[in-house]
């Protein structure tokens, strides 16, 4: 048996043999599939927060109004997720915060937080499976 590589070149597919007697990395090609499949195919989801939250898997965009207060936009864990992108805007015209914290001691760009304070400012971050890296910046 052979699994089919999603990279084609003209026709013919890539493959890759695998033993069929060795369930574990069955399993393990299963995991890291379904968790390709997770981060790439997932729903474009955006969501507006007046209050401090953590990012949801669905997050791909997330627009903080601090009209009521500065508040905080905490991060999932970059562990495991090399590659997810998540994207925090803030789109109010107030001095209030939105900062961007990172998941226990990860950091973003080296830092612990990052703070958003002018209207329509914005950080688009990726991981690298370890810690967040901003990509854009407005």
């Amino acid at each position: 048996m052979a699994l089919q590589s999603p990279r084609t070149t003209g026709r013919r597919y890539n493959t890759v043999p695998l033993e069929h007697d060795d369930e574990r990395d069955h399993r393990y090609l299963l995991a890291r599939a379904i968790q390709y499949l997770n981060e790439q195919l997932r729903p474009g989801g955006v969501r507006a927060v007046t209050a401090a939250t953590t990012e949801l898997m669905t997050d791909r965009l997330v627009l903080g109004d601090a009209t009521g207060g500065a508040f905080t936009v905490t991060l999932l864990t970059a562990a495991g997720r090399e590659g997810h992108e998540i994207t925090v805007k803030k789109t109010d015209v107030s001095g209030n915060a939105v900062t961007i914290d990172g998941a226990g001691s990860e950091t973003i760009d080296g830092a612990t937080t990052v703070a958003l304070s002018a209207q329509y400012s914005s950080r688009r971050l990726v991981s690298d499976g370890t810690n967040w890296h901003v990509i854009a910046s407005i």
